[in-house]
C-alpha cells in the first residue's frame, strides 16, 4: 500500500487533534526546513529516523545505452539518506513473524508517542490554550 502526502497529513491530524489545514502546515514547514538545510550544506538528522547528507558525485565516463557512445557525466550532488538502528530493525523481518509482530516493534523500539503517557496531551496547557485561541481567530500565530 502506498502512502501519499495527503494521507500521512490526514493521519497527523487524526492524531494530534490539529485541523487538516494545520497538520499540513505542520508536514510542509517540517519537509521545507529539511530542504533548507540540505541547501545549506547541513546533514539532518533525526535519531529514531534517520541522517540525510549532501554528497558529491564524481564526474565518470559513461555509455549512451542506445548507441554505444561514450558519454562524459558531469560530476553532480545529491542527497544521501541513512537509516537509524531502529529503522533498519524495524525492517529485518525474522523468520515466521507475522507483520502485526512487525509493527509491534515500533513500540517495543520507543517510537511510540512521547505523549501517551499519564496525560495524553502532546503539549503543555499554555501551548494548548494558545493553539484553541489560534483556532478560534482571536490570537496571532504561535511561533
Amino acid at each position: 500500500m502506498q502512502r501519499d502526502k495527503k494521507h500521512i497529513i490526514r493521519e497527523v491530524a487524526k492524531e494530534t487533534n490539529f485541523t487538516y489545514g494545520e497538520a499540513y502546515r505542520i508536514i510542509m514547514e517540517f519537509v521545507r526546513q529539511i530542504n533548507l538545510a540540505l541547501l545549506d550544506g547541513a546533514t539532518v538528522e533525526i535519531r529514531s529516523w534517520g541522517k540525510w547528507r549532501v554528497a558529491i558525485r564524481k564526474a565518470r565516463s559513461g555509455r549512451n545505452p542506445k548507441s554505444g557512445k561514450l558519454i562524459s557525466i558531469p560530476a553532480y550532488q545529491t542527497v544521501k539518506f541513512k537509516p537509524s538502528k531502529i529503522l533498519r530493525l524495524l525492517f529485518t523481518k525474522r523468520p515466521g513473524e507475522t507483520p502485526a509482530q512487525r509493527r509491534a516493534k515500533i513500540v517495543l523500539l520507543n517510537m511510540k508517542k512521547p505523549w501517551a503517557g499519564r496525560s495524553a496531551k502532546p503539549f503543555p496547557a499554555s501551548l494548548q490554550k494558545a493553539i484553541k485561541e489560534q483556532r478560534q481567530g482571536r490570537a496571532e500565530p504561535v511561533s
